[in-house]
């Protein structure tokens, strides 16, 4: 054997160690309940509506939710900050994350791309992945993302798919839906196309906090079970100055709404909360490149 097949050999089984790290990390991800750091306690909290809440209608609910989208998509190029993230999957609670966030938006002119959607993400919570780091953009790397563990298993990036299995182990979306402006389009699609007005109740409140920011906050309640959506109330937090969404979370049924019983607990199914959002702070092609020396990317990359 010469000496390029013995390199070749041992290129191929560490590809093979590493895939096996990546699966036995996710596969724990999704089973680890004891890893949290408590931010559904703050949702249980909002369960009720804010005392000065006043009826509205998703009609206005939607305008609101267009008109931030108008001013985002008009004068938010990018931003910086921290989300906080947690998602029922499969009917389990998986573990709340806590991580920095840099986003590069996507810009249209005359329906052309002149700025791509770049990602980039640092897990800071909870410890067992914290350091993680992952890069999405969608004009780089055939549109794959490239992420590596932290530690000890730090010692090769991978590229994914990131609509594959790996990638979406314990998400409930793909990174190339994450982010504000990807929330509010969400949003007012379901509205649009799922929702009348006589399914739902609609409450606006002024005065609320995330964070130290204030917002008004929109809470969309439905009057009864859905064919097409699966909570039982929505709020969403829109920063009162700067109309960027910071907050928004959804509540299931309880277990026996099917039988007419609705006074059961809701279920929180996923929520979203965004912390220190710096708006327009200049982010450059370094943001998101893994050889960026202010990060821990390995040189050694490995598609799986």
């Amino acid at each position: 054997m010469n000496r390029n097949q013995i390199l070749l050999l041992i290129v191929i089984g560490q590809g093979l160690v590493i895939a096996l790290l990546f699966a036995i990390r996710f596969k724990r991800e999704s089973a680890d309940p004891e890893d949290s750091i408590a931010v559904v306690e703050v949702a249980e909290q909002m369960q009720q509506a804010p005392s000065n809440a006043r009826e509205s209608t998703l009609a206005e609910a939607l305008t609101i939710a267009r008109a931030g989208l108008a001013e985002m998509r008009a004068n938010m190029t990018d931003y910086r900050g921290r989300v906080v993230k947690r998602e029922r999957i499969k009917g389990q609670l998986a573990n709340e994350y806590e991580m920095e966030i840099k986003v590069q938006c996507r810009r249209l002119v005359e329906e052309e791309v002149v700025a791509p959607m770049r990602v980039y993400l640092k897990f800071l919570q909870p410890q067992s992945v914290a350091g993680r780091e992952v890069i999405w953009a969608e004009d780089q790397n055939d549109g794959r993302l490239i992420a590596h563990e932290p530690g000890l298993l730090n010692v090769a990036q991978a590229s994914l798919d990131p609509h594959g299995e790996r990638a979406m182990e314990g998400n409930l979306y793909p990174i190339t839906e994450i982010g504000l402006v990807n929330l509010v389009v969400q949003l007012i699609a379901r509205g649009e196309n799922d929702l009348e007005e006589s399914q739902v109740r609609v409450t606006l409140a002024e005065g609320q906090t995330i964070g130290d920011r204030e917002c008004q906050q929109i809470r969309i309640e439905l009057i009864q079970p859905h064919d097409e959506l699966n909570f039982q109330y929505a709020e969403i937090f829109i920063d009162s100055e700067r109309q960027i969404p910071l907050r928004y979370a959804a509540y299931g049924w309880p277990e026996d709404a099917a039988t007419g019983d609705h006074d059961g607990p809701p279920e929180l199914l996923e929520e979203y909360t965004y912390y220190d959002i710096q708006t327009n702070v200049g982010l450059t092609d370094a943001d998101f490149d893994p050889n960026n020396e202010a990060y821990d990317f390995p040189a050694f990359r490995i598609n799986l």
